[in-house]
């Protein structure tokens, strides 16, 4: 509603400039939250899903402001997880001259709302609202918030000291109401305060969905004694409601159809095909089997053309990436023997046993497909910091594949055929240590040279 007079206009250039609450509110908030959904959990072992309600008392100028909040929380077995918090409503009060004045900010309410869904709509924005008899407890029929956790942190202003007590954990409403007729002091709870849980089994109990009934009512019974539990029935209805009403409007035969889901799937073919779903031609027509069979027909081959035309582009990007590492692994091939420099003139000798790194990449490729592991595969030519040699026997058997890491200048690994270790594994780490000190000594000549290329480029 738009500000209709100088206080509501004053009202709602206040609210436009409220800060969001405090890091210390928001954990408390959370804090409490957290416990209850535990605990809810750790009874029922399944699935928790929990909206809380809590209040914020504070001031604005001369105002008193109540802001409410919606804590969305869920449990289960991966763990507490905090959803959302969403300021759902607020109340502006000051008293002038003995009378109260109030102003209502919220958020637009649901449709339907039963059972434990919160009723308000959390995508939308608070919007001010108009203070009449309809929000009065007696004859009001929206949700109102009683058992609101207050937040400690409260802000009383001067002239609501007196009802202090009652800020945040009373329907500001009937407060204005009892103070209005005087019974606030004589007797401070006029009626038995009704929690957010018996107000949702009342609403389940005596509430009936506007567009359940008009289903009923048109002839769709199944669909609207569905739409009131089935959350699949309410979301289609609720999507194509319009289309419906349209169809409805020009005299669509409901009697033609086996199986509403029949029709769903035909506004979403005519969305599809980007045809008008608010159209009497398609939504109305006299051959209603052979307009769904045609449009479905169409739906199928333009998503049978854009799948081949998404596949196709799919193959023509894993063709460029193909393209694309095989002229990186080129460059890298071509620049092996340069990168690793000193360390490819490393010959260790021991007892019955030759080592020496491994000096190209079609060496590497020799080597994966000799011994039945991944050296090749898994590019180990390309890492940065590793240096491969390959130890033989006194024949030119090959024995292991050792891998050296020359940052930390110790052995990774060693492995033999298929990646198991052999007899002389231990011969063979003991003499690679015992020249670990050559290792870290090319190691520093092959980086002083590769720098001093990089400085010359």
């Amino acid at each position: 509603m738009k500000p209709r007079n100088d206080e509501e206009r004053l009202v709602q250039s206040l609210h436009d400039r409220l800060p969001s609450p405090s890091v210390k509110q928001i954990n408390w908030m959370i804090g409490q939250s957290k416990e209850r959904v535990l605990a809810d959990y750790s009874k029922s072992g399944r699935k928790v899903v929990n909206y809380d309600y809590y209040s914020i008392a504070t001031t604005c100028r001369n105002w008193q402001v109540v802001r409410y909040y919606i804590l969305h929380t869920e449990c289960s077995r991966n763990g507490y997880t905090f959803g959302s918090l969403t300021e759902c409503s607020q109340r502006w009060m000051r008293f002038e001259d003995g009378v109260l004045h109030l102003h209502i900010f919220e958020l637009k309410k649901q449709m339907c709302w039963y059972r434990n869904a919160q009723p308000f709509c959390l995508d939308a924005k608070l919007s001010l609202m108009g203070w009449n008899a309809s929000y009065t407890r007696g004859g009001r029929q929206q949700f109102y918030i009683d058992d609101a956790g207050c937040v400690p942190d409260r802000r009383i202003a001067p002239s609501m000291r007196e009802y202090a007590q009652f800020i945040g954990r009373k329907d500001e409403i009937d407060l204005g109401i009892a103070i209005k007729e005087n019974t606030i002091d004589g007797k401070r709870e006029i009626y038995a305060p009704i929690s957010r849980k018996d107000c949702f089994k009342m609403t389940e109990r005596s509430y009936i969905p506007v567009r359940g009934e008009t289903l009923c009512k048109i002839g769709l019974t199944d669909c609207g004694v569905r739409y009131i539990y089935s959350p699949w029935m309410r979301r289609n209805i609720d999507r194509w409601w319009k289309s419906l009403l349209v169809a409805n409007r020009h005299g669509f035969d409901w009697k033609q159809l086996q199986e509403i889901g029949d029709w769903f799937d035909y506004c979403e073919s005519l969305q599809y095909l980007g045809l008008d779903t608010h159209s009497p031609k398609y939504l109305a027509p006299a051959d209603w089997k052979m307009a769904h069979d045609t449009i479905m027909h169409r739906a199928n081959l333009l998503r049978q053309r854009r799948d081949a035309e998404r596949r196709r582009q799919e193959q023509l990007e894993r063709e460029r990436r193909a393209e694309e590492q095989a002229k990186k692994d080129k460059e890298i091939a071509e620049t092996y023997a340069g990168r690793m420099g000193a360390l490819l003139g490393l010959v260790i000798v021991g007892k019955g046993i030759t080592i020496k790194p491994l000096q190209s990449v079609d060496e590497f490729m020799e080597e994966g497909n000799a011994m039945h592991h991944c050296v090749f595969t898994n590019r180990y030519y390309a890492k940065d910091d590793t240096l491969i040699m390959s130890a033989r026997d006194e024949k030119g058997k090959r024995l292991e594949t050792i891998e050296v890491n020359t940052g930390e200048f110790r052995i990774i690994q060693s492995r033999g055929v298929n990646n198991c270790a052999t007899k002389k594994h231990d011969d063979i780490v003991a003499l690679v240590n015992s020249k670990m000190a050559l290792i870290k000594r090319l190691d520093k000549q092959r980086k002083s040279k590769n720098d001093k290329v990089a400085l010359s480029a």
